[in-house]
């Protein structure tokens, strides 16, 4: 008896099922309802996950601009006329390079970009990835051409530094600084514009 009831409840099951999909469909449907909302989730999912992947690029940018104003504490200390610690004095850091100065600018980017994560302002995020391609990466491309010769010195010919004590040290420091400046403004734009094309196709959506 239990087993006759059951397989009546499971063959009325599917019957409904199938006339479900091939019988009326509700007013102002077409059948592609779930096709429309697995593109909505898409587009939210993405928005979410590259959202997270640039908020990390910002957090490194950070702790590069807090390493770069470090570099630049002997001539903080010179420019406000206050006496230099020792230590810095041991370190003898060089003075500051230009493309060094043209690249602190770029958390400006970066202060653009996370200003406009809390809204999706997508024009603040624009302006945000223009800061970082002309204040960021470009300084640090001219910075890379700059340490090239010293790079080149140490590597393959072994002269001796030009700049006594610490100095070739802080040269060999920079070009590790510079390497993960590459890698953090690169995947920033690469993730910034994946942001944008999210932003943009749910926008499109909107408007339709």
């Amino acid at each position: 008896m239990c087993l006759t009831i059951t397989v009546h409840l499971f063959s009325t099951g599917v019957i409904t099922m199938m006339a479900s999909r091939k019988g009326q469909r509700a007013a102002g449907t077409d059948g592609n309802d779930f096709m429309h909302r697995e593109k909505v989730a898409n587009h939210y999912s993405l928005s979410v996950l590259n959202k997270g992947r640039v908020k990390w690029t910002i957090l490194f940018h950070w702790m590069l601009f807090i390493l770069m104003a470090a570099r630049f504490s002997t001539s903080i200390c010179h420019f406000l006329n206050v006496s230099i610690p020792t230590f810095l004095l041991q370190l003898q850091l060089p003075s500051p390079q230009l493309w060094e100065l043209a690249w602190l600018p770029s958390i400006m980017g970066s202060l653009f970009t996370q200003l406009s994560l809390k809204k999706n302002n997508s024009l603040l995020l624009w302006q945000g990835l223009i800061g970082t391609l002309v204040l960021g990466l470009l300084p640090v491309l001219l910075g890379c051409v700059n340490v090239y010769p010293v790079v080149k010195s140490y590597l393959f010919e072994q002269h001796t530094p030009v700049q006594p004590g610490l100095a070739f040290n802080i040269e060999i420091a920079t070009c590790v600084w510079l390497m993960i400046a590459i890698q953090v403004h690169l995947y920033h734009v690469y993730f910034t514009i994946q942001l944008l094309s999210a932003w943009t196709v749910g926008s499109n959506k909107k408007l339709k």
